[in-house]
């Protein structure tokens, strides 16, 4: 069992938030354009080669019923919030 499942499971589910690790991808540069076309419906598609990076950070994870989740979707009390708590980290 990893630190944050067991802080979830023993702790922050009884609070009824879940601490989350949340991640995102995005390109830093673009090197070299290889091609680019002109789709069917106007739109312009490019494939090029760069390089990517994975920002990851934790966030809590707020208004969840306890023991939910585990095994399938949350159930949430109203609409899901996400308060970030920690800096954006960079992951090449």
């Amino acid at each position: 069992m990893t630190w944050l499942k067991f802080v979830n499971v023993f702790f922050f589910q009884w609070l009824f938030v879940r601490l989350t690790k949340c991640s995102r991808e995005e390109i830093i540069s673009i090197d070299k354009l290889i091609s680019y076309d002109i789709m069917p419906d106007g739109s312009i598609g490019s494939r090029a080669v760069g390089t990517k990076a994975t920002k990851i950070w934790y966030s809590i994870q707020g208004f969840i019923i306890p023991c939910t989740g585990w095994w399938n979707s949350f159930i949430y009390i109203g609409e899901p919030v996400f308060w970030k708590i920690t800096k954006e980290k960079i992951s090449l």
